[in-house]
């Protein structure tokens, strides 16, 4: 297995992914090329920016199974599914 190390001073961010590699180099960098053609707003990656494109079309696909409240991201949802078994999420 070979293990891709980040080369950034203090960082020890290591992965056996390229792909995670590059993708965590942009940590780094601060390079932003995925624009919302809506509100300017930028974005390192594809994936944040199809996320946040769903604040503005008001999509909510993730629908809690017990009281069918939607959300925009899953991790509201995962979030909301914690009132349902009494606990709080960890802060």
């Amino acid at each position: 297995m070979v293990l891709h190390i980040c080369g950034y001073e203090n960082c020890v961010y290591s992965t056996s992914k390229s792909g995670n590699l590059a993708r965590h180099i942009l940590t780094h960098t601060g390079v932003k090329s995925y624009v919302c053609g809506i509100c300017n707003e930028s974005f390192a990656r594809t994936d944040t920016l199809a996320s946040h494109m769903q604040t503005h079309t008001g999509v909510k696909s993730h629908v809690c199974t017990t009281c069918n409240k939607a959300f925009s991201k899953a991790s509201g949802l995962a979030r909301h599914i914690l009132i349902h078994k009494e606990q709080q999420p960890h802060m």
